[in-house]
């Protein structure tokens, strides 16, 4: 059985991370079975989630879970999409993923009435520990690097 590595459910939502939720998806319409495992963060191939371990096969990024999937298991998550359609179902992907996704994170986490809101995800409160700064100067901070 897949192990996809998660944060866990927040605001109201099966999983705070879009990319998290993209991949519970990507299984769900496959039909493949899967569990959830929240302790994987710190063993993050490349430091963020969602991976996924498939029969010890390590896949880390939504976009690249989605590729293992197709040639795996031959499912086709584009069937029935012309060409044209294909290649507008990507760019909108992608659009979403490198720069609504960035917005979005500023939204909730920079601007100081929101941030006042709500309870932060789990994975923020290891980083206020270790680095002594606040969740949003780390915020900030991550958001610079993009």
């Amino acid at each position: 059985m897949i192990t996809l590595y998660t944060f866990g459910p927040h605001f109201g939502l099966p999983d705070g991370s879009p990319f998290v939720t993209k991949t519970m998806l990507l299984l769900k319409f496959a039909g493949l079975p899967y569990q959830e495992n929240r302790q994987g963060y710190g063993r993050a191939p490349k430091g963020k989630l969602p991976y996924i371990d498939d029969a010890g096969i390590i896949v880390a990024d939504s976009t690249f879970i989605r590729f293992h999937i197709e040639r795996k298991y031959g499912f086709d998550f584009d069937a029935g999409l012309t060409p044209a359609q294909k290649a507008a179902a990507w760019a909108i992907e992608k659009m979403c993923e490198e720069h609504l996704y960035l917005a979005l994170l500023a939204t909730r986490w920079l601007d100081d009435a929101n941030f006042a809101k709500g309870v932060r995800p789990n994975s923020l409160r290891p980083c206020q520990c270790r680095s002594g700064r606040s969740s949003k100067a780390w915020f900030a901070a991550k958001l610079r690097k993009h």
